[in-house]
């Protein structure tokens, strides 16, 4: 704050007023009254120096005419200052009221803070969501204790930027329970004057209350029918293999090839469900960890067993290039789900008779895996929604491949619950790479 004051021009500094107003130097009453003094002084000695000097009476009468003039030219200009001051505020005062018009029936909540950390505004909208009246707390310091007698505003005002050299705009979710139970939505940004100098925050509190309730209600549903679902197809699943192995009777060729199809069929659709439960459990926060010491390397070698039977299929060569690693602390049902779906992905979208190539090492702390197709790519105008829920590129759906958008989800769900970063490089019809980077020293 003091450097950008003392970047200010020095008559800003001695005529703060005009500088407010946006007034030019010549504009300025303050300004223009103290050179008029100035000039008139001067006038005044010189001509008592000059009279004394040649007796002269038109010295006089230059004097007089001249602070006149002088008078004349300060007096219009001081006129036109004040005109544009009285014009300033007129204008200031209608805009101030529309402001406030538009403040006041916002449905969002609007709370701002000065630049040394005094609430300044609160809306009505902001009232009703804390439960707090403006009149209580307008002119509060956020960091003195009375804070504490309004615990809703405390939990809004906790992400304030500590200083005027870190201004960035801050969002975060926070769940009131009084007087209603609400989820806000809080996005905290700085605000700025015409000239740039910063003035305080500004935090727009956002309800999405009916939102998180329909978001729930639709997860409680896919979890709800996902379970009902799992436990017949599991049956559906047991009498194929029965019908499959013979025991009930011998099929010809034909009938146990419509029994096998729809085997794979019945598998498609459990692992769906599994899926659609994966992400129900995820939505509803219900992602604990459950750790313990694990061979990474063993998982991989598993997930590599059960798509094996599609890659030699497809003819393709599966390489796995794997270096030492130490047993670590993960989750490892997850993390078989997350390695499960990015080498099936792999399989599923690389060309007959080519290869996939898996790649697993240790380095300062934390396990890399990678997965390597040549096939179909990713469309770069899809790369930004590759993880998104449901999202399936163009060309996958092209391709007619199975699948249901919901499994990179997962997988980065999962990873960044163990702390831990994934991300691809891809370019259409030569191929993706999946990377991910998970921690050794996870604890529980």
């Amino acid at each position: 704050m003091d450097k950008e004051t003392n970047k200010k021009p020095l008559y800003c500094k001695i005529f703060p007023e005009c500088y407010k107003n946006n007034l030019k130097l010549w504009e300025c009453p303050s300004f223009l009254f103290l050179i008029t003094g100035i000039i008139t002084i001067i006038v005044m000695v010189a001509t008592y120096i000059l009279t004394n000097i040649y007796a002269s009476p038109e010295f006089v009468v230059f004097s007089v005419i001249a602070i006149t003039i002088v008078l004349f030219i300060t007096g219009y200009l001081i006129t036109q200052g004040v005109s544009r001051i009285t014009e300033a505020k007129i204008i200031a005062e209608r805009e101030k009221k529309k402001t406030e018009s538009i403040v006041m029936n916002l449905s969002d909540g609007l709370l701002m803070l000065d630049n040394t950390y005094n609430i300044i505004l609160l809306n009505p909208s902001a009232e009703k969501y804390l439960g707090i009246e403006k009149e209580k707390v307008i002119g509060l310091k956020t960091f003195e204790e009375e804070i504490n007698n309004y615990p809703n505003l405390k939990k809004i005002i906790t992400k304030i930027p500590g200083s005027p050299t870190n201004l960035k705009t801050i969002e975060e979710n926070i769940l009131i329970e009084s007087p209603e139970k609400r989820y806000l939505k809080i996005t905290t940004s700085p605000v700025y004057d015409s000239r740039g100098v910063f003035i305080g925050f500004v935090k727009v509190l956002h309800d999405f209350t009916k939102e998180k309730e329909i978001e729930h209600m639709k997860s409680e549903f896919v979890s709800l029918a996902s379970h009902q679902l799992r436990s017949p197809l599991s049956s559906l699943k047991w009498l194929l293999e029965i019908m499959l192995r013979g025991r009930i009777g011998t099929f010809s060729d034909e009938q146990t090839k419509v029994l096998a199809q729809m085997n794979e069929s019945n598998e498609r659709m459990i692992n769906t469900v599994q899926s659609l439960l994966n992400v129900s459990r995820i939505e509803e926060g219900k992602t604990g960890l459950e750790l313990s010491s694990v061979d990474f390397n063993s998982i991989v070698n598993n997930a590599i067993k059960d798509v094996q039977a599609q890659a030699q299929k497809k003819g393709i060569k599966i390489i796995f290039e794997k270096k030492k690693i130490t047993k670590v602390m993960l989750d490892p049902e997850k993390i078989k789900i997350v390695v499960q779906n990015i080498i099936d992905n792999a399989v599923k979208y690389t060309t007959e008779n080519d290869s996939v190539k898996i790649h697993t090492s240790e380095a300062k702390g934390k396990i890399n895996f990678s997965v390597s197709d040549s096939g179909i790519g990713i469309p770069e105008a899809e790369q930004s929604k590759i993880f998104v829920k449901f999202h399936r590129s163009e060309n996958a759906r092209l391709l007619s491949v199975h699948g249901t958008g919901l499994g990179l989800y997962i997988a980065q769900k999962i990873v960044l619950a163990h702390k831990g970063k994934i991300w691809f490089e891809s370019k259409k019809d030569k191929g993706t790479t999946f990377y991910i980077e998970l921690p050794t020293n996870l604890s529980k």
